[in-house]
């Protein structure tokens, strides 16, 4: 997973980080990405945003594994 943090600032860069991106998902890294001002303001639902990716991400690994 990579978690990144949206600055408007870094705007200009959006070629750039559509190039990374597809490279870091070319070895399978999941992107969840939010606004900065959600981590400056509330930070709380970010952090129940995280939890509840992962548990459905770990939910998809287990169902995956249990069908091979």
């Amino acid at each position: 997973m990579c978690r990144e943090t949206k600055n408007h600032s870094l705007q200009f860069k959006i070629g750039e980080d559509k190039e990374r991106k597809k490279r870091l998902e070319s070895f399978d890294v999941q992107f969840l990405r939010f606004h900065e001002i959600d981590v400056k303001q509330d930070i709380g639902g970010v952090l129940t945003a995280i939890e509840n990716w992962i548990d459905r991400f770990e939910k998809r690994q287990i169902e995956h594994h249990s069908k091979t």
